[in-house]
């Protein structure tokens, strides 16, 4: 019997996302086009007599499990019963009874980011818990388990390129992206998703991506053309509200990306390269001038 296993859960960038509608009980109605990216967490899941579940932190200054909140990359990663990581844990618990279990996390996505850095570290838990408890349950009974605890938790059950609909359950997986690099930009600066969707609600829109004409220039293998059609109608409430996110747009555009632009509710900006001297030429820049908090080189996973 296993007792121990290692999995990555890998950070999302949006390709493409609109805004449908908003339903009654507050969430909002999305279509978006989401990829996975090389940039991953890594959790370490041990079996323990302890009941319950003990997090630690494996590359930050603590790792005290009793501690509420610890100082991680950037913002306060909350360690306690907090953590979206223990909800994945008791969503699975309740049903199936599981054991006791420590997991390390190796946090290397940036928190509250717009990159799904939580709702993938959820779904790598259900994984990893079903395999470390040998727990029958397939796939789709996971992911049903999974849009109770976030809408991003089935998207990230799932990765690659993918069509997200309804608040984020119905997914269609899209062919893989062409080859490319992807440069990641991490302000160091605050963005409450919950301000940015207020922001949207309460401004008139103008803008919409062209969702069916990206799937069709993705299913061509058409980098280019998908890059062209590519956009985020959030950007038109968190910019405003933190214009660093525009200044990062137009300095990845001197570097002649196919595509600049912001992730989620932000604040990550991401660049799509077909030129990879280039890529890593704005990497370089985004490094040695200290622009932002924290820089990364990617590719589509």
């Amino acid at each position: 019997m296993n007792d121990k296993t290692v999995i990555k859960a890998h950070g999302k960038i949006n390709l493409a996302l609109d805004i449908i509608g908003r339903r009654p009980d507050g969430y909002h109605e999305v279509s978006m086009i989401m990829q996975s990216v090389s940039l991953a967490d890594e959790l370490v899941f041990e079996k323990t007599d302890e009941a319950g579940l003990k997090l630690r932190l494996g590359n930050l200054p603590s790792d005290d499990p009793g501690e509420q909140d610890t100082r991680g990359r950037s913002g306060m990663l909350p360690v306690g019963s907090d953590n979206i990581i223990f909800k994945a844990y008791r969503a699975l618990n309740e049903r199936y009874g599981l054991g006791g279990v420590e997991c390390t996390l190796t946090k290397n996505i940036p928190i509250a980011a717009g990159m799904a850095g939580g709702s993938t570290d959820a779904a790598a838990t259900l994984k990893a818990l079903r395999e470390l408890f040998s727990l029958d349950i397939s796939d789709s009974e996971l992911a049903e388990i999974a849009v109770g605890i976030g809408a991003d938790v089935p998207y990230c059950l799932m990765g690659g390129t993918v069509l997200s609909e309804g608040i984020g359950e119905k997914l269609t997986a899209l062919p893989a992206l062409p080859k490319c690099s992807i440069l990641l930009v991490h302000p160091d600066i605050p963005v409450s998703t919950k301000d940015v969707y207020n922001a949207y609600d309460r401004a008139p829109h103008t803008f919409h991506p062209d969702i069916p004409a990206i799937k069709s220039c993705i299913s061509k293998g058409d980098l280019k053309g998908m890059c062209e059609l590519a956009g985020n109608v959030l950007e038109e409430a968190t910019i405003p509200m933190h214009p660093e996110i525009q200044e990062i747009k137009n300095k990845i555009k001197e570097f002649a990306p196919l595509l600049s632009l912001m992730t989620g509710s932000g604040p990550t900006v991401f660049g799509i390269f077909d030129d990879e001297a280039k890529a890593r030429e704005a990497y370089i820049f985004f490094k040695e001038t200290q622009y932002s908090g924290e820089v990364f080189l990617t590719e589509p996973n």
